[in-house]
Parts: structure tokens; C-alpha cells; sequence
């Protein structure tokens, strides 16, 4: 997806991420908020994952532009403890913002 930030990141796993955000979404709908509509479970599913997907490589690209591998030697092979929440980084703000002036 973007080689120059994250080499081993694939399409095929974006996509695979997707449907599992989306389901995801679906079963906490049903669990946690059935009087909620379907749709906006997913939409939001859908769209924190893609955020998601856009905040873990920008974080790594931050990362090379400062010649830093990894944040930390804390969790070795792991990159660091930015590796494990690169992608809340944009995707937990992002879900705030939506569940404060989407959801209702």
C-alpha cells in the first residue's frame, strides 16, 4: 500500500480489516446499542478503520523523516510502543468527532 512507509502493509490485509472493522461494528450494534440504526454501526466501522489505516503509516513515516526504527526497545521486534497505537493516533479523535456530531 505505501512502500516507503510500511513495506509489508498489503491491500489484500486493508480490505481484510475492513470487513472485520465492519462486523465489528455490527456485533457491538447489536450487543451494546440495538435501538441504533444498522447502517451508521457500519458507516463508523467502515471510516475509523480507514482513518486508521491512514494514521499507521503517516506515523511511520514520521519515524524514517527523524531516522528513528523503533520508539522504543521496551517491546523488541515490535518497533515500540507507538507501533501498538500508530493507529488510534488519527482514529480515536476521529471517533470521538463522529459519535459527537454524526451519532445520534
Amino acid at each position: 500500500m505505501v512502500p516507503i512507509a510500511s513495506p509489508r502493509k498489503t491491500w489484500e490485509g486493508s480490505i481484510a480489516g475492513i470487513l472485520t472493522a465492519c462486523l465489528g461494528a455490527l456485533a457491538a450494534q447489536q450487543v451494546l446499542l440495538p435501538d441504533t440504526v444498522l447502517w451508521k454501526a457500519i458507516l463508523c466501522g467502515f471510516l475509523v478503520h480507514a482513518v486508521a489505516q491512514i494514521s499507521d503509516p503517516l506515523e511511520s513515516l514520521f519515524k524514517r523523516a527523524v531516522g528513528v526504527k523503533d520508539s522504543s526497545n521496551i517491546l523488541p521486534g515490535h518497533g515500540g510502543f507507538l507501533d501498538r497505537v500508530d493507529s488510534l493516533i488519527l482514529a480515536a479523535p476521529f471517533f470521538y468527532f463522529f459519535l459527537k456530531y454524526f451519532w445520534e
